[in-house]
């Protein structure tokens, strides 16, 4: 690739996604091609998907400033939030937050990188992306890593799920992956949102038993999980088990964020397990959303449990 060499059009790329190391680490070497290649005048910055900023996201609709976005792997993702101090649940929030704005993106380019890629494997993925010449990939080859080092040790990435507990396993491939590759492709992709994810009504921020009493007064019985969805119309699909006490009583399953998007209202007619399933409206990806599991009587006796909720795009 020699230099001044037709590479870029825009004059500024924007550059968001996850894992924050992977995000430098594809700054630096944005950089180092635009440089080596006769643009050093190539602004390359970073950007929070979280905070809505509409003159960017026309200016990449128009063309006028390239956006990528990068996604990386779910499990190192969610290590590398954890170890800047999250808890796993409050990791995949803010991974979903970051992700579901993504999705729906007009203009923005796309690229996975996996830990397990060579430095030139990954940036080769970027210049495709970005349709520059694959010969610019030889600009980056210097520096503390060879074009052989594996991507995990270049850029500084967190271990894979070997080194995450059972519910950040769940919570990496169940939560965010489906949501990283909605981002990648710009599809929404099915989500699970399984009983640990959730939260005991009657005993507000305690993880969801496997088995609740229904005895007391209608309440909300399991709640959360704050997680973050590409706008559209889903599918909810709760998997709730009865007691045979429990035949007969009213009960919704809702989906909320600053509003109620969906209900589903239903009466099991015996004993077992029952799938309570609604059509809800998501209308921003900026708010996170929230699920109630409610009994619309009071009860003297009677069990329920929250197996799972499954979320697919379309109704």
């Amino acid at each position: 690739m020699t230099p001044g060499a037709p590479l870029v059009s825009a004059t500024e790329i924007v550059v968001a996604g996850a894992p924050d190391p992977l995000l430098r680490f594809v700054e630096d070497t944005l950089a180092a091609v635009a440089g080596a290649c006769g643009h050093a005048g190539l602004v390359v910055r970073r950007h929070d998907p979280t905070a809505p900023d509409p003159d960017l996201a026309n200016a990449v609709a128009t063309g006028a400033v390239r956006g990528i976005a990068v996604i990386g792997d779910p499990a190192s993702s969610l290590a590398d939030c954890l170890a800047r101090g999250h808890a796993p649940l409050s990791a995949a929030r803010a991974l979903t937050a970051l992700a579901a704005p993504l999705v729906v993106a007009p203009g923005w380019t796309r690229v996975r990188l996996r830990p397990d890629m060579t430095r030139r494997e990954a940036t080769q993925a970027l210049l495709a992306a970005l349709d520059w010449p694959a010969g610019a990939a030889d600009a980056v080859t210097a520096g503390p890593c060879d074009a052989a080092t594996k991507l995990a040790t270049c850029a500084g990435l967190q271990p894979d799920a070997d080194g995450l507990s059972s519910e950040g396993r769940a919570l990496a491939y169940e939560v965010v992956e489906p949501m990283f590759a909605a981002a990648a492709t710009g599809t929404p992709q099915a989500v699970r949102w399984s009983r640990d994810c959730l939260f005991w009504g009657d005993h507000p921020d305690e993880k969801l038993p496997r088995v609740v009493g229904l005895t007391g007064p209608a309440r909300v019985l399991a709640y959360g999980p704050y997680l973050h969805l590409p706008p559209g119309v889903w599918t909810v699909r709760a998997t709730l088990a009865f007691s045979p006490a429990a035949a007969g009583s009213p009960f919704a399953v809702e989906l909320h964020s600053n509003a109620l998007l969906g209900r589903g209202r239903f009466k099991p007619a015996s004993a077992g397990v029952f799938l309570a399933s609604f059509r809800a409206d998501v209308a921003s990806a900026h708010l996170a959303n929230e699920i109630r599991v409610i009994n619309e009587n009071g009860a003297i006796e009677g069990d329920i449990g929250v197996d799972h909720v499954q979320l697919q795009p379309g109704g």
